[in-house]
């Protein structure tokens, strides 16, 4: 029966591929207090109504909706030990981010066309960052690498996408407020790069974060790698604000 409750719960994280929502409002919280004034304005016409936060929840929301499974790809990259981004073809969160940015710069998309980029894009730059969506191709970006969370059958790409940000009980502003503001050394150095090199410097750190198969993971875990986890959602939401900023400039 133990069995039986393992490889159900791992069916199912398969198709989990993003920070719990949580998270990714965290992510669009901490962008939107970097925001410029006149980003924050062109966004604010693009969406009318709609709060920046919750936007970023929508591209796993729509998951249940069939005309939408041509995106699930979008979410993650897997890429085997000794290889780059640049590496890998086909379609994944690094060419999906890439198109997103082309059709909110776009003079001729559609308003529509360009709020579901804009769902998009939020959402993917906070995929980005989580260390487990830049997965091994052999365990899926440890979907399939079952550990304990205080003895809760589950696994280790669940425990990064939501237990240990949920670990703290925080509400997503609370959480975020605690993160901001972002200390002045890391505000130039962290926007630096490309959306390669974003992915690329988490190839390291992903190796390890793996405990043991089967571990229980308890405080020392929590406790070992919150700063990461913290960091990660910091880069995210700073990264996000600064292609945003340059992407409403004209």
């Amino acid at each position: 029966m133990k069995v039986l409750v393992l490889l159900i719960s791992l069916c199912f994280s398969t198709a989990s591929l993003a920070w719990a929502k949580n998270g990714h409002r965290i992510v669009a919280q901490i962008a939107y207090e970097y925001l410029e004034r006149s980003t924050k304005i062109k966004i604010s016409n693009l969406i009318q109504n709609e709060h920046f936060a919750n936007l970023s929840t929508w591209a796993d929301e729509i998951k249940s909706e069939k005309r939408y499974d041509f995106a699930r790809p979008f979410h993650y990259i897997n890429i085997p030990k000794g290889k780059k981004a640049s590496d890998i073809g086909g379609v994944h969160i690094l060419s999906a981010l890439k198109d997103f940015e082309q059709k909110l710069k776009s003079e001729t998309v559609s308003r529509l066309e360009k709020i579901d980029a804009l769902k998009f894009f939020i959402h993917l730059m906070g995929d980005l960052h989580n260390p487990l969506h830049i997965g091994y191709p052999e365990d899926l970006g440890g979907n399939r690498f079952p550990v304990r969370w205080f003895n809760k059958s589950t696994n280790l790409h669940h425990v990064w996408d939501e237990e240990m940000i949920e670990y703290q009980q925080l509400s997503y502003t609370e959480y975020a407020n605690i993160l901001i503001p972002i200390d002045s050394l890391y505000l130039s150095e962290w926007v630096k790069g490309d959306y390669e090199q974003w992915i690329d410097e988490l190839l390291d750190i992903r190796g390890l974060i793996y405990p043991e198969k089967n571990e229980s993971l308890r405080y020392s875990y929590h406790y070992k790698w919150h700063n990461l986890l913290n960091n990660q959602l910091r880069k995210a939401g700073l990264r996000l604000a600064y292609k945003l900023n340059a992407i409403f400039s004209h």
